[in-house]
């Protein structure tokens, strides 16, 4: 049976609450939700010099993006990260994933919406991808992925589907 032999955080001070309608995991509202990228040239050098890995955060009560440098070797927490984006599109970001070029790509739970950011934290594109719920989009957008063969695939919450965007 496994077990846990080291823990260490890499991010606090995030806000958090409790919602009686989620089910407990991080994916449901109440908390961050990370994402690490390995940069290649151009990707993630604008936040960690030396090519380490960074970790991505959808920070869905403060409306933003942060990025915690070196979390890998990191010895203490690194309060709430370095704000990479807010506002403007991101209401609610909930899920997020690193495409190939480097620009993260962040789905927001209150509004059906996509936004497209670059690692250096301009939002350059948003999209709507899910208008079902209600209102429309609300709690729709739950998980993305960037998938080399198909692009981008997400998780409709208010349908109970996987589906990929044209």
């Amino acid at each position: 049976m496994p077990v846990v032999e080291s823990l260490t955080v890499v991010g606090a001070g995030f806000p958090e609450r409790t919602d009686s309608c989620c089910t407990g995991d991080w994916t449901d509202g109440t908390g961050p939700y990370p994402h690490f990228c390995q940069g290649e040239e151009n990707e993630c050098e604008s936040r960690s010099p030396g090519n380490e890995p960074v970790l991505y955060v959808a920070d869905s009560l403060s409306n933003r993006v942060v990025v915690i440098t070196n979390p890998l070797t990191r010895t203490r927490p690194s309060a709430a990260g370095m704000v990479l984006s807010s506002d403007g599109s991101l209401n609610d970001p909930l899920g997020l994933t690193v495409a190939p070029h480097g620009h993260i790509l962040v789905v927001n739970g209150n509004d059906g919406f996509i936004t497209e950011i670059t690692a250096r934290g301009a939002q350059i594109a948003s999209k709507l991808i899910d208008n079902n719920g209600n209102p429309p989009g609300a709690g729709a957008l739950f998980g993305v992925i960037f998938d080399p063969e198909n692009g981008v695939v997400f998780v409709d919450d208010a349908t109970n589907t996987l589906n990929l965007l044209h």
